[in-house]
């Protein structure tokens, strides 16, 4: 009989090696991306990231090997953070998945999958006891057949004049070029050869994640050569420029096939498109040296990277539902079962100690500069924002805390919170509110779940009658928000996640003229148009970023909000202490639109750290004719896009439908809440939020509502709804 098996696994297969890599050889022998070495450099860069192999283990051998990891509460996922083409699994029996609910951690409602094997995609698709949604995606493959010649008439002629025109110029200009292929035999070589390193301008990896810095990128090739030293499968492939190295690839042989991993480039030569030449070079050079084998470009590509692939292979994703009310009831009374026998880890340790402050201005110098460097991510993480969040929001608020964790006494860790307690409970919550776009803690890039985990234990013990715990917003995808789940998990509590709400954004990849020709032709008649009809009544457009005609910018932007449809501020000082705040560190972008001398529309926009945030919009609804708040939108979004040079550009809170026009992509906040299972009123919510997690999607679907929108609705009509009001800082319910 078969059955299914899960284990915590560490940073390899272990154990469990010679079993994945005869399973590989039985079932998908041809695909290097589920290749045990491959999998295991996988498993090695996987950081604050806990790994699950689920083994079905059948009487004679084993059935099928999947690699999980947790993506959210209940969702599990085969795909690792940050890779686009490793898969994963070995699998040929999607029924097989149905008994594995049971098995994993928690709650388990979904599980996605994702595989090559069309058969197996197939066979899901017709499956009746499960949901299953399947959605493909394609991955760049190159099948050496035939021979390059007859490879690169096929390309597009766009690829084909752009390289030919780089050929011209590095002839024009005298330089000759070299390719060169050099194989890894030990660890010594790094040394001697040019591996993709951050000092490039592009560098990116689709194994398990991005690295981003020098150190991260010398663990990766560390990681390769460790997994293929041995075998010779790890190589550099070199175009030297005159007496340059002028771009870079590292790739491994796996099972036959070339995987490109990572790429860079010498950013003095970039008028010559090394990258390309390079990646046409290599394909040129594995067409005479690997015939019939495949190459997979496993990288970010400039452009297109289907104008390179002649055998692009498609991956699908299966998306397992349990519909069994039976089998999450007993998985919900499981869970509270583990929970209350659980013994709750000591925080007690020689080398760690916990400090709490009142306020930034009581912070050691030392816990100041921690801060300096969360506010290099975001602004709402130093402390400028918190000391005007304090003093305009929680002016008298006894349960303002930052509790700081020191490492052999040096702050490692800081954690905002607001306490709030009532005759019998207390309730500990990130220190935000509907002005929040973005919380975080203060971590040191080093720390570990362990050591968060002390910084948690110490904050509940402060406080004995704690009954939950909420974070929110954070962003999902962030180091903090894995390395906060693995630390609540650690502590020993159960984790809940939860919606907050959409984040459009841009990332900006161009000029103004680049950017404007990126929107539709529609759009921008009309924005010509209304510019035209404004100009002409006497309309004007100014920015303020200084003190100069600073107070009369204030006035002009109180009037407006005045006659906008906006809600009184419900703290009125918060946004004055905003903008003095800003202005003093240079970050104020304040945006005024005027007919004649009344000011009809006004915007806060904040600019730090690279990133333009649209903070305030409002208009006055008697000029609406005029669309104000669209042109002072882009006279703004040209303003920190040619002078402030801004990478990206950040709509904060909402799904306002005037967004999606401006912004080029949308993620999510999401919010992370435990309950005390140790104390009586915790008990009870924990109880609740784990039966209505499990009772309400399958109400829904018998409803034919989708699972996302019944957890929403179920934020918003929860007494103890955790979503803010929509009396967000960018949101409005009406368009600009």
């Amino acid at each position: 009989m078969n059955r299914w098996a899960v284990h915590e696994l560490k940073d390899s297969l272990g154990e469990f090696t010679d079993a994945w890599a005869s399973l590989h050889g039985r079932i998908d022998q041809t695909n290097p991306l589920t290749d045990t070495g491959f999998v295991s450099l996988l498993l090695t860069n996987q950081i604050n990231t806990q790994i699950y192999l689920c083994t079905l283990v059948g009487d004679a051998s084993v059935e099928a090997m999947l690699l999980l990891r947790e993506e959210r509460t209940g969702v599990w996922t085969s795909s690792m953070p940050g890779n686009t083409g490793a898969q994963n699994v070995l699998i040929a029996n999607p029924d097989a998945i149905a008994g594995l609910f049971g098995m994993l951690p928690g709650i388990p409602q979904q599980i996605s999958i994702y595989v090559s094997n069309s058969s197996f995609l197939v066979q899901a698709a017709t499956r009746k006891n499960t949901v299953v949604d399947i959605e493909s995606t394609v991955v760049s493959r190159i099948g050496l057949t035939d021979n390059f010649d007859e490879y690169w008439k096929t390309r597009p002629k766009s690829l084909i004049r752009e390289l030919a025109a780089s050929d011209k110029k590095l002839a024009a200009s005298k330089l000759s070029t070299r390719f060169v292929a050099t194989k890894i035999d030990t660890l010594s070589d790094v040394a001697h050869k040019t591996l993709p390193s951050a000092s490039g301008p592009t560098v990116a990896a689709a194994t398990s994640r991005v690295p981003k810095s020098q150190t991260d990128v010398a663990r990766l090739n560390a990681a390769v050569l460790f997994h293929f030293e041995q075998t010779g499968s790890a190589w550099t492939f070199e175009l030297v420029v005159g007496d340059k190295v002028a771009a870079s690839l590292f790739a491994v042989a796996v099972a036959g096939s070339l995987v490109v991993m990572a790429s860079t480039i010498d950013q003095s030569m970039c008028e010559y498109e090394p990258g390309s030449l390079l990646l046409r070079a290599l394909i040129q050079y594995a067409y005479e040296t690997r015939p019939g084998s495949f190459i997979y470009i496993n990288y970010e590509i400039d452009g297109d990277p289907m104008f390179w692939a002649n055998a692009p292979q498609g991956i699908g994703r299966a998306r397992f539902t349990c519909r069994a009310l039976a089998l999450q009831s007993r998985q919900v009374i499981h869970a509270l079962q583990q929970l209350t026998t659980r013994t709750a880890r000591s925080a007690d340790s020689d080398e760690y100690i916990v400090r709490a402050y009142s306020h930034p201005a009581h912070l050691p110098e030392d816990v100041k500069i921690l801060f300096w460097m969360s506010e290099k991510q975001c602004l709402e993480f130093g402390l400028t924002w918190y000391r005007n969040l304090i003093d305009t929001v929680y002016p008298d608020h006894k349960g303002v805390e930052i509790h700081v964790l020191y490492l052999r006494n040096k702050p490692v860790a800081a954690m905002p919170i607001l306490v709030s307690e009532d005759a019998n409970n207390v309730s500990i919550k990130s220190l935000s509110n509907y002005y929040t776009a973005l919380y975080s803690p203060a971590i040191f890039e080093k720390v570990d779940a362990n050591a968060l985990a002390h910084l948690i234990l110490a904050i509940v013990r402060a406080h004995p009658r704690t009954r939950d715990l909420q974070l929110s917003p954070m962003d999902p995808d962030s180091s903090a928000y894995r390395l906060l789940l693995n630390s609540l998990n650690t502590v020993g509590y159960l984790t809940f996640e939860f919606y907050c709400f959409g984040n459009w954004y841009l990332k900006v990849d161009s000029d103004w003229d680049g950017y404007l020709k990126s929107r539709s032709a529609t759009w921008r008649s009309n924005l010509k148009r209304a510019s035209r009809k404004f100009e002409t009544e006497g309309g004007t457009l100014e920015v303020v970023s200084d003190q100069s005609g600073l107070s009369r910018a204030i006035g002009a932007y109180e009037q407006v909000y005045a006659a906008s449809w906006k809600i009184p501020e419900p703290y009125p000082e918060f946004v004055p202490g905003l903008i003095s705040a800003c202005l003093e560190r240079g970050w104020l972008r304040l945006g005024i639109a005027w007919l004649g001398d009344r000011p009809i529309a006004a915007q806060i926009w904040i600019v730090a750290e690279g990133k333009a945030h649209i903070y305030k919009v409002a208009y006055d609804e008697a000029f609406k004719t005029y669309t104000p708040g669209t042109l002072l939108t882009a006279m703004l979004m040209q303003y920190v896009i040619e002078k402030d040079q801004v990478a990206e550009v950040d709509y904060l809170i909402g799904d306002d439908t005037y967004k999606k026009s401006w912004m080029g992509a949308r993620r999510e906040r999401w919010g992370i809440v435990v309950y005390n299972h140790k104390n009586i009123a915790g008990l009870l919510g924990l109880a609740r939020e784990a039966t209505a997690r499990t009772v309400k999607p399958i109400m829904a679907r018998i409803r034919g509502t989708s699972v996302s929108r019944a957890i929403r609705r179920r934020n918003a009509l929860n007494p103890w709804s955790r979503q803010p009001p929509r009396t967000d800082p960018s949101g409005d319910s009406r368009d600009e």
